[in-house]
């Protein structure tokens, strides 16, 4: 089969969640013999170009507006692509950052159409489901973003949702997470949504044959017990109630590491200070996803502490193959993966001493902490590339 993918960022270079998994994703198909193409859009110094990286052909367009509603040049730009590919398939990916083209730029396609629900851009005019006063939306019909944006913001999102629902009549969507499942057949019950969850990056399948100890004088954490932020540094994530949880761990030799963008820049800073754990907290900056291993494997526990209803983190399923117990908020996708009392807990967001309870309790019990390892590992299996891309195929691909 022919198989054009449509995503926002495409490696090298940083990709998100959603541009690694298009990618982990395309690499699979070439090796089960398929045909792919990608599509990468960016804002960012980048050309209209073709390349191939690692023998994936990728058009990168550069979209030259910011309108996500109308943008006629980069909706015949994604057409010429297609035309020329002529694929069987098309898979879209994170596609808001550009807003409808993709969509319009498919309308005439007559093949098949899969579309993974990264985010809640489609459903949710501020894309996280939170308030403007940062408590959660449980609720997506259009009639609440009255309430959270502006009277020209509201309507933007009507026409963006309405052009969504009626293009989604002809495709596959994909929910990463039950959560995302429920918002969407929510704001439409008559979508056609599926639950199927992400993959772990192959990378990752080596994380066990690193040297944990070497690997912890590399990075100067000899002797110590290492709880594991990793992802984008930004308030949505929870990283201050971990900060705050920090202060009150028992553990003497315990350090919270973080790894990943910096959006907040200094804040992060000024949290460190305000809570005075510069003692107990290293930011080692943004990795690869090609060293991320590295990370996890000198890694004793993973924290997701987010504050809003996270899709299907990433990080989750790099912390299940890495063989850590993870300590998740009891939100949006994250309880799909973190089963309480197996592989780790579950906590309320934004409560820090729910957090420093449960790290203490990890820390502390060598029986419990090895046995909820030993899960996360068993379950990761569930979750290979290998098997889920193949799921895709014979589910969603063939006509």
């Amino acid at each position: 089969m022919k198989i054009l993918q449509i995503t926002h960022k495409f490696p090298p270079g940083f990709a998100g969640g959603s541009g690694n998994s298009a990618y982990i994703l395309s690499k699979q198909l070439l090796q089960y013999g398929h045909e792919v193409k990608v599509i990468a859009f960016d804002n960012k110094n980048i050309k209209s170009n073709d390349e191939i990286y690692n023998d994936i052909h990728i058009t990168r367009i550069k979209p030259n507006s910011a309108n996500k509603i109308y943008n006629p040049n980069l909706t015949q730009s994604i057409k010429i692509v297609i035309d020329k590919f002529n694929p069987d398939i098309i898979h879209l990916h994170s596609i808001w950052t550009v807003g409808l083209a993709p969509l319009q730029a498919i309308r005439d396609f007559r093949g098949k159409i899969v579309m993974k629900l990264p985010d809640y851009d489609m459903i949710c005019a501020r894309g996280t489901m939170l308030k403007k006063d940062k408590s959660i939306c449980t609720n997506s019909s259009y009639r609440n973003c009255i309430a959270c944006v502006s009277p020209a913001i509201f309507l933007k999102q009507f026409f963006i949702r309405n052009y969504f629902f009626q293009s989604a009549k002809n495709i596959q969507l994909l929910a990463p997470s039950r959560h995302i499942k429920r918002m969407f057949l929510m704001a439409n019950p008559r979508l056609n949504v599926k639950y199927f969850p992400n993959f772990y990056p192959p990378v990752f399948d080596r994380v066990d044959k690193l040297d944990k100890n070497s690997l912890k004088d590399k990075y100067q954490l000899k002797d110590k017990k290492v709880i594991l932020f990793s992802g984008r540094i930004i308030e949505t994530k929870g990283y201050q109630y971990l900060l705050q949880a920090m202060k009150d761990i028992k553990d003497p030799d315990a350090i919270l590491i973080i790894v990943g963008n910096n959006i907040d820049g200094n804040k992060l800073y000024d949290y460190i200070n305000i809570y005075k754990v510069e003692d107990k907290v290293k930011y080692l900056g943004n990795f690869p996803l090609e060293q991320l291993p590295e990370i996890y494997r000198i890694s004793d526990i993973l924290v997701v502490p987010s504050i809003w209803p996270d899709n299907s983190p990433n990080v989750i399923y790099e912390g299940l193959v890495s063989g850590l117990p993870i300590i998740g908020s009891d939100i949006g996708g994250i309880p799909d993966l973190v089963l309480p009392g197996k592989n780790g807990y579950l906590v309320p967001p934004k409560n820090s001493s729910a957090l420093s309870n449960k790290i203490d309790l990890l820390l502390s019990n060598q029986e419990i902490y090895t046995k909820m390892s030993n899960f996360s590992k068993k379950l990761a299996q569930k979750y290979t590339s290998k098997q889920l891309v193949k799921d895709i195929i014979n589910k969603y691909y063939i006509l």
